[in-house]
């Protein structure tokens, strides 16, 4: 997966969220699952080195839980406010993965340091 720019980066984010969202383990696709997260991983390293993680702010009210939650996660640090409120609004609608993100967050369990790298 080659990034070159900010749109790139965005629509990388939300095709593999979106997509991510409708995996279902049971059915043995946690290769599939984790090769998603690897690539919206990849998509928050390239926007950080490249001082535009703030613009994942554009996916907080995507028709997508999993779009939101994962950009909520990546802004805690830079907008904190703002990306615990995204989580606590999931958190509300049943949104398991936003409510650990939440707690481990609130904890200081959450550590960041791997899109920095």
């Amino acid at each position: 997966m080659k990034i070159e720019n900010l749109e790139d980066a965005l629509s990388i984010f939300e095709k593999c969220a979106m997509a991510q969202e409708g995996i279902n383990f049971e059915n043995g696709s946690a290769g599939e699952f984790n090769k998603y997260s690897k690539n919206i991983s990849l998509c928050a390293t390239w926007l950080y080195k490249n001082d535009l993680l703030i613009r994942l702010t554009v996916f907080y009210k995507h028709k997508s839980k999993n779009v939101r939650g994962w950009a909520a996660r990546f802004l805690l640090e830079i907008d904190t406010r703002n990306a615990v409120q995204v989580l606590e609004e999931l958190t509300l609608l049943n949104d398991v993965d936003s409510k650990y993100v939440l707690l481990d967050w609130k904890e200081g369990n959450l550590n960041m340091d791997s899109i920095k790298e």
